[in-house]
């Protein structure tokens, strides 16, 4: 066997390029999907977008072994879940079976409450793993290569008048980590991000701190010298590629508390029809408190879209999103956000920026005393903790008719 053979066979079959496919999404076609609404044409049109990233011939072999495996990997989570309600093992049967009826993970069963003699109210919402696929699928691959290259994302929407952080500095996988002039014109903290990696993977946020040290900014009690900071972030690059390095945004003074870790981040999606209108959809507050004496808490507020004014929402506590505090946790007043319509106009450029085309991006955004800026913007995501703390499933929110426009477009 030849070593191109060989290496091809590895590829087709090493298991991570599976995973997402086995672990996150049911192998038959979901129910109702055939119906003529809105809702079960983009779940249908999402769940083949998931398989149409193989070929003819892999993918009925990844049907197969999602057939055999994925009952059995959806068991254990169900498990959990039912645990953490406070029921046995025939809570987590009953959320298992609901969750194979619906073509749902027991996570998101569990978080939508579809109910099990309904499966077909599964397609109302936006699944996470088929919602990602089928985003990327729309939209054009010009659009896709300058949303996962942020280096390319920040030249663009600086020069389109989009705020964004300034670029410091690219390190090279290999280069040396020099970044005294980059940690010099960050006066408030650098932010270390690959340049394409996805899901936070390789993001890091350091503060200065006294005699030329800098500090992780995630509660932790971790600090460098200028020197060893730049071995880490050559470090980085060599484990996750070019890292990006860019200045920490400072918070707005109305969103601002000593017990902080990071400037709250402001997640902001807009969906985009195919002649040009962007639409806001969701909005929501993140942010992370370490209260003295206490572990570090994660919240989320829920802003309206239309208003920019803080939604109160309590989060269940015996759910699965009981890591959440609830967005009490930032004192905010009954009032939009500063700067609210600088930031709905600001990821509408963004988002008209891309006009190769794309329907759907999140965008987190920091809201600095200045106005907003762009951190970056994400193709590929999932609104599943925006449909859940929100309560709206997202064929029922402004991206349901984008979405279905896309389809009928591409003739989907």
């Amino acid at each position: 066997m030849t070593a191109g053979l060989r290496a091809r066979l590895r590829r087709v079959l090493d298991p991570a390029r599976y995973r997402d496919v086995l672990g996150e999404g049911a192998p038959w076609p979901p129910a109702g999907s055939r119906r003529a609404d809105r809702a079960a044409q983009i779940r249908h049109a999402a769940w083949v977008a998931r398989r149409a990233r193989f070929g003819p011939f892999l993918r009925v072999l990844v049907a197969v072994g999602q057939a055999a495996g994925w009952p059995v990997m959806t068991l254990r989570p169900a498990r959990i879940l039912a645990q953490r309600g406070g029921r046995g093992w025939s809570g987590a049967f009953a959320l298992w079976r609901s969750a194979m009826r619906s073509g749902m993970t027991p996570l998101e069963q569990f978080a939508y409450r579809v109910p099990a003699d309904r499966p077909a109210e599964a397609n109302r919402w936006f699944l996470h793993a088929e919602f990602c696929h089928l985003n990327r699928a729309l939209a054009s691959t010009a659009a896709r290569a300058l949303c996962d290259d942020k280096v390319a994302f920040a030249r663009l929407a600086a020069e389109r008048g989009v705020p964004v952080p300034a670029t410091l500095a690219v390190v090279q996988p290999g280069a040396p980590g020099d970044i005294g002039d980059a940690l010099a014109a960050a006066c408030d903290g650098v932010v270390l991000k690959p340049v394409t990696a996805f899901r936070a993977q390789g993001l890091e946020a350091w503060v200065p701190r006294e005699e030329g040290r800098w500090q992780r900014a995630s509660g932790a009690a971790l600090t460098l010298e200028r020197k060893a900071l730049g071995a880490r972030v050559a470090d980085l690059a060599t484990r996750h590629g070019a890292m990006l390095l860019q200045p920490m945004v400072p918070a707005h003074p109305a969103l601002a508390r000593a017990d902080l870790v990071l400037p709250p981040v402001l997640r902001m999606i807009t969906g985009r029809a195919p002649e040009g209108a962007v639409t806001l959809a969701y909005a929501t507050l993140w942010y992370s408190l370490v209260p003295e004496g206490a572990e570090r808490v994660m919240g989320i507020t829920v802003i309206d879209p239309g208003s920019g004014r803080p939604i109160t929402t309590q989060i269940q506590q015996e759910s699965h999103l009981d890591w959440l505090a609830p967005v009490a946790g930032l004192d905010l007043p009954d009032a939009p956000l500063p700067f609210w319509e600088a930031s709905v106009g600001a990821v509408s450029a963004a988002h008209r920026m891309l006009d190769c085309g794309v329907p759907v991006v999140a965008w987190d955004v920091v809201i600095s005393p200045s106005g907003p800026v762009v951190l970056e913007g994400n193709i590929g995501t999932s609104i599943y903790y925006q449909q859940t703390v929100t309560g709206i499933p997202g064929s029922e929110s402004a991206l349901g008719p984008v979405v279905e426009a896309w389809l009928h477009r591409r003739g989907g």
